[in-house]
């Protein structure tokens, strides 16, 4: 029976791997056909992506957004994704050759998880010393909820350049080498320029924190050999280091932009109690853990109503934990079981103190808002890699006498039918899962029989059946329960290129029209309509949709330039902001600007005597401004007026934006709360704004060529080795 053999394990390794992965992605075809839509983040991470790569296409490193909350610098969402990874380029080459900029993403996407698997399995492979039980690893990972997360999340793109480095980090444990020392350098590279490196640094001291105290003599080998390997590579070394520390810089730019308070993430705090406003508080960061992960997945044990976001693991994994019940306790699986168990506190705040005190004594702990996300970065991992060791165990304890044999099959009978007995009482169960019951008490009994070969295909083939059975099934009906792409209500971000598109003059009457006939009504109160949430943007303009209707800040914002003869200095400490919303909505010809704006340096004229009650709306045809250039960091115009005004570009205020009228530069001013105001002279003028200095422009595509030519010279020194990968 199953006496089908193989005459290499390799082929059929191979085989399998790629026909597990290829059942993935037919399991969620509907995502790569265009028929289902992102949801939640990943569909946020869509449009970053296609904001960062259409400008990159175009040569252009975009540094502020204009279409996000009236414009914002864009360095939070180029770091949640990485801009810097050159495997991203991948999109643009698929792009180019004629595939759609969707399934060029989703082609990535797919790619960027089969890569990040491939990852697992080598570093199981390499950590196990088995290529049954790494091949388990990766099926047990790729089919739990790790996989549905690329349509919801973006936690893959942090795992996957960790499970990288951490693969690469024991490959030159074991063997130091040049190509070793360079991935781990190359994904160091990556992690740090991606959102929040700090779960990964957690996950990794904690990991080193408890090899040094399980392997203490291993870890005096590894320190040998690595001292050795500097010692005969000191250019080599002292050179990736360099580039690593080139790639700390993004990171420390974005810390210090936080710490300016030029921007504000209500999600993560209230402003005043934070001192830089990247930071979390710890209310904030409690609101949702580990436990409450693992409670909520609760509420969906029944399968058949499964969602996105919510933790699952193949029924497979369950079964294997129960028969790891006598497998003695090693090394290896006392490290796992430590990591996986201080990750866990750690990710639970509230049911142990210990998290409280990292948070006052460990600096970047501050900066964690999802908790939850320990639970799929480390413990999941951490947790497939401790039943594969287990089964480990279970497949090296075979050879054995045929009454402990018999003592076996009655153990692997009796943990099958409790659970499938507790699953019964249940109810509301997949059929699949029974079947997996079935065909896992059958695999077990005829593997402790001997009548399966643990080298044969068949043997490997069991396996994907085992654990994607189940997967497939709850697959199906998440698919049920998945927004069907729809054209009108899709993405944010699907244009080509972002335009500068200036009202015409209908648009204008209509909005001087209904902004008249509303006057009265508004002058009485402040409506305050809620504004919606800001995940992020100008703390300035929350402070003013906050502060008055909003509706009549939209109507107000709709223009992109308007034009003003009046100026008035107004004390942010101090506003009216009843009048503010009355004048702005009216376009009334009165500008604010800020008293203490150390920005400038000029004093504020006194106003004509003779001028319009309205400020003047720049529309499509104005003579006086034409929109010579636009780009997401820079705008050039050309303007002609009789006499001096005052100009305000509807656009977010930032100290990073410079103008300049006929090459000289100009103050900004903060004007009408919370956008940009320039001074201009009578006459016509060149006017230019951008965002950003000369050197963080060019330090940007230099980054980018860095992290090419090393992700080049380290797939040159892989091929040239031709063993790491074993």
């Amino acid at each position: 029976m199953f006496k089908f053999q193989i005459k290499s394990r390799i082929p059929a390794v191979l085989i399998l791997f790629i026909f597990s992965f290829l059942v993935w992605v037919y399991a969620f075809r509907g995502f790569f056909s265009g028929k289902f839509l992102l949801c939640a983040d990943a569909s946020a991470y869509f449009e970053h992506f296609r904001f960062f790569l259409d400008n990159i296409s175009r040569g252009v490193y975009p540094q502020w957004d204009p279409s996000r909350n009236w414009g914002m610098p864009i360095e939070l969402f180029l770091r949640r994704i990485g801009s810097y990874n050159p495997l991203f380029l991948t999109i643009l080459l698929l792009n180019k050759i004629g595939v759609s900029y969707i399934h060029s993403y989703f082609i990535f996407l797919a790619g960027y998880y089969f890569l990040g698997m491939t990852g697992f399995y080598l570093l199981s492979k390499r950590v196990l010393n088995d290529s049954r039980c790494a091949f388990l690893a990766y099926l047990l990972l790729m089919f739990s909820a790790l996989g549905t997360r690329n349509f919801d999340s973006y936690s893959i793109l942090t795992f996957v350049p960790m499970v990288w480095f951490y693969y690469f980090l024991v490959v030159f444990s074991q063997q130091p080498a040049r190509a070793s020392f360079l991935g781990i350098t190359f994904t160091l590279m990556i992690l740090v320029t991606t959102y929040i490196p700090f779960y990964f640094l957690t996950i990794f001291l904690f990991f080193i924190f408890w090899f040094v105290l399980i392997y203490p003599r291993d870890l005096q080998s590894i320190l040998s050999r690595s001292r050795q390997f500097a010692s005969n590579n000191k250019i080599f070394v002292c050179l990736c280091t360099f580039i690593f520390l080139l790639s700390l810089i993004p990171g420390l730019l974005f810390y210090m932009e936080g710490a300016k308070g030029e921007l504000v993430f209500p999600g993560r705090h209230e402003d005043s109690v934070v001192k830089n406003t990247l930071e979390v508080t710890e209310q904030k960061s409690r609101d949702w853990s580990i436990i409450e992960e693992l409670m909520f997945a609760g509420y969906y044990s029944d399968l058949h109503k499964y969602e996105f976001g919510i933790f699952y693991i193949p029924v497979f994994a369950f079964l294997l934990l129960f028969l790891g019940m006598i497998v003695p306790i090693n090394k290896r699986l006392t490290l796992l079981l430590a990591w996986g168990a201080i990750l866990f506190l750690i990710g639970s705040p509230n049911i142990t103190p210990l998290y409280n005190f990292f948070y006052e004594h460990v600096f970047f702990f501050k900066y964690f808002r999802n908790l939850h996300y320990f639970l799929w970065l480390g413990l999941l991992p951490i947790f497939v890699v401790l039943l594969s060791e287990q089964f480990r165990w279970l497949l090296q304890d075979i050879a054995r006498p045929l009454r402990e044999k018999v003592w076996m099959i009655l153990f692997v009978s009796l943990v099958h039918g409790g659970f499938y007995l507790f699953l019964y009482s249940r109810g509301n169960v997949l059929p699949s899962t029974y079947g997996v019951i079935f065909l896992s008490w059958i695999f077990f009994s005829c593997f402790v029989l001997g009548l399966i070969k643990n080298n044969s295909l068949i043997f490997y083939f069991l396996l994907l059946v085992l654990v994607a059975a189940q997967p497939m099934e709850v697959y199906h009906y998440l698919s049920q329960r998945t927004t069907l792409y729809n054209p009108e209500k899709a993405y944010r971000y699907m244009l080509p290129y972002i335009q500068l598109s200036l009202p015409t003059q209908a648009d204008k009457e209509r909005s001087l029209h209904k902004n008249k006939s509303s006057e009265n009504a508004s002058s009485q109160k402040i409506l305050h309509r809620k504004p919606p949430n800001i995940y992020a943007g100008s703390r300035q303009l929350n402070f003013l949709i906050e502060n008055i209707d909003y509706n009549a800040f939209l109507d107000y914002a709709a223009p992109q330039f308007l034009v003003y003869d009046r100026v008035e200095m107004v004390d942010e400490k101090d506003l009216d902001f009843k009048r503010i919303e009355r004048t702005l909505s009216s376009f009334e010809n009165i500008a604010f600007v800020r008293r203490e704006n150390s920005f400038n340096q000029e004093e504020v004229p006194e106003a004509p005597r003779d001028f319009n009650s309205q400020a003047q709306i720049i529309t499509r045809d104005s003579p006086e401004l034409q929109v010579v250039e636009f780009g997401v960091n820079f705008v050039k115009l050309k303007v002609h007026f009789d006499t001096r005004k005052f100009l305000v570009y509807n656009d977010s205020f930032h100290s990073g934006w410079q103008a300049y009228i006929d090459g000289k530069k100009t103050d900004i001013w903060l004007a009408n709360v919370a956008f940009k105001g320039i001074w201009l002279s009578s006459g016509e003028h060149s006017v230019y704004f951008r965002y950003g200095t000369r050197w963080s422009y060019c330090l940007n595509f230099f980054l980018m060529g860095i992290f090419v030519f090393v992700f080049g010279w380290l797939v040159f020194l892989w091929t040239k080795g031709r063993g790491i990968v074993r």
